[in-house]
């Protein structure tokens, strides 16, 4: 057999599928869709440092016995899909911590070793060896369900196009899809930092269907600065996957933002576009102008307050540095 080739992290060659350029040696996260490409006959990808990858990290193996090794002391960690669902072959020797977040998937004749842990959303292939969770190793393991299904391939939806554009009233999402099947809804997430996510709105799925389905979306509350958005998807039975992260730089106005509305559970939650510096003072009025409650935040407390107010109509004035504004609510 020949030896195997051996390449690290930084040095692997890299197909750029989404997020900012490609990874950086001194790097110790990627905010975005990865895929290394092409690994042949017994290739050695060595993920030689403590890494995250906020999207999915796609492995694709052009010929056969392709080994991820996460030695000891390294974490990995994959906040979407880990493999792709045509591999055959590849190993997957885990010293140290793989976590993933979505499923790992190979297809046939792939294997685990080592003696480090494994944490995933799911584990997906289509048989051979491998395909049984947990696998029969020293890994630890800590994964949720596990398919062993020739058509697993199939994902739920097949997502083509998605990007994102500043507008003068906010940033206008667009994405394709080339089909969907056992979809319950598609969800549109966005988030400051590549890495904690909140939904923005929800999109029932067309049914099962292989036609071209167009999706949009105006977000008049964009995140000032550089943010990013990822589509989520959730099948009928509760599954869910994370699809392409991208990011977009907005300049425009500050806003701030209720939430919910109206307002209930006697709950208020706030919301900047920005990021608060120094104190941040809310004044909540009547329609007359009474009063009826004043609160200062200081510096990075989370905008929650907590409210005791009859139903009807109230106004909220907030200020924080140079920005103030008035925003009118309404209390069940």
């Amino acid at each position: 057999m020949p030896a195997n080739t051996a390449a690290t992290l930084f040095t692997v060659t890299w197909t750029h599928n989404s997020g900012p350029a490609c990874p950086i040696a001194g790097n110790t996260s990627y905010a975005g869709n990865l895929k290394a490409s092409v690994l042949g006959n017994n290739t050695d990808l060595t993920i030689s440092t403590t890494f995250t990858v906020t999207g999915d990290f796609q492995m694709t193996n052009s010929g056969s016995s392709t080994t991820l090794i996460i030695p000891s002391g390294v974490t990995f960690t994959v906040n979407g899909d880990l493999g792709d669902c045509t591999n055959n072959n590849v190993n997957f020797q885990v010293d140290g911590t793989l976590i993933v977040v979505g499923t790992i998937y190979g297809k046939n004749s792939n294997a685990f070793s080592g003696a480090g842990s494994i944490t995933a959303g799911g584990l997906n292939f289509s048989g051979g060896t491998g395909a049984s969770c947990p696998a029969p190793c020293n890994i630890s393991w800590d994964v949720g369900t596990c398919t062993s299904a020739g058509a697993f391939c199939t994902l739920p939806i097949k997502l083509s196009f998605f990007d994102a554009q500043v507008r003068a009233n906010g940033v206008h999402l667009r994405w394709l899809t080339e089909s969907e099947e056992h979809v319950d809804f598609l969800s549109l997430e966005k988030s400051s930092d590549g890495h904690e996510f909140y939904g923005v709105v929800d999109f029932p799925s067309q049914g099962d269907t292989r036609q071209q389905h167009s999706y949009s979306f105006l977000d008049e509350k964009p995140v000032i600065g550089k943010s990013y958005y990822r589509i989520r998807e959730t099948t009928l039975d509760g599954r869910e996957t994370f699809y392409r992260i991208i990011s977009v730089e907005y300049n425009g106005g500050r806003l701030l933002d209720i939430y919910p509305v109206p307002v209930s559970d006697n709950i208020i939650n706030l919301r900047t576009n920005y990021q608060t510096l120094g104190d941040s003072h809310v004044v909540i009025t009547d329609v007359t102008g009474s009063v009826i409650q004043d609160v200062v935040f200081r510096g990075k407390d989370p905008l929650r307050l907590p409210l005791k107010l009859e139903p009807g109509v109230y106004l909220l004035t907030f200020t924080n540095e140079d920005f103030r504004t008035v925003k009118r609510f309404i209390v069940h």
